[in-house]
């Protein structure tokens, strides 16, 4: 089980780098032939994703998370999320996200969640509009 840990661990910090350095298709392969992934994997790719203007594709991501089940998100996901939100313009989802923490999540707001709202609503640039990303 430990050889498993560790190659999680070597592969998350290959998904991290390559997502900082803009290898955005290495390290969308690198990660859909991982054959097991943690939080912190899902968060190095999303963070990622949402670095590099992949928006759409971060929070495809974020839904793939959930539905597959196996690693839930915490409150360093939904920095990820938030961020991405904000990048985008689109307020009206990243307040979704941000009120889904607690009620749906149980993971208590922290300042950071907080910080990244300020940054969301302080550029005021986006869409309330429920349909934001349908459009």
């Amino acid at each position: 089980m430990k050889g498993v840990e560790v190659v999680v661990v070597l592969a998350t910090a290959l998904v991290y780098m390559y997502a900082k350095n803009v290898a955005i298709l290495m390290v969308r392969k690198l990660f859909d032939e991982m054959a097991e992934r943690n939080v912190a994997t899902w968060n190095a790719m999303i963070f990622g994703l949402a670095s590099r203007g992949h928006v759409e594709d971060a929070l495809s991501l974020f839904e793939s998370m959930k539905k597959e089940g196996i690693v839930v998100p915490n409150g360093v996901t939904f920095v990820g999320i938030l961020s991405a939100c904000c990048h985008a313009g689109l307020i009206y989802v990243g307040r979704e996200f941000f009120c889904s923490m607690k009620a749906v999540y149980g993971i208590e707001t922290k300042i950071e969640h907080y910080g990244c709202m300020v940054d969301h609503l302080g550029r005021g640039r986006g869409t309330y509009k429920r349909d934001a990303m349908e459009t």
